[in-house]
């Protein structure tokens, strides 16, 4: 284990980006601290540390690029809607949508669908 300045979770740890929350490491087999642990998801974003469904979009609201759908892993990034469900792969999270099933359309601005 390396020294470093962290001040939240392990104590005394390497923190890369500054953000306090001590980076993952591991030592051997029964010796490590892992994002399950605690240990900083985004060790390179001093605004996001958790992941809490792991879609790679940090918790912290005010962070960057902050999970709108924390609780349930999904792929959306357009018009910074991030990690939503996106059922048609279209970045338009399902809920802001106006065809969640059909990638090749999202808006539907006349109402005549």
């Amino acid at each position: 284990m390396i020294a470093g300045n962290s001040t939240i979770g392990r104590t005394g740890c390497l923190d890369s980006d500054g953000d306090g929350h001590a980076d993952p490491y591991t030592i051997n087999e029964t010796n490590s601290w892992t994002v399950v642990n605690g240990a900083d998801a985004f060790i390179n974003d001093p605004t996001q540390w958790q992941d809490s469904d792991g879609d790679g979009f940090g918790d912290n609201a005010s962070g960057f690029q902050a999970d709108d759908c924390p609780a349930q892993a999904g792929n959306s990034t357009a018009q910074d809607t991030f990690g939503c469900t996106d059922s048609d792969s279209d970045s338009y999270a399902d809920s802001i949508d106006a065809f969640d099933n059909e990638s090749s359309q999202w808006n539907d601005t006349d109402s005549d669908g």
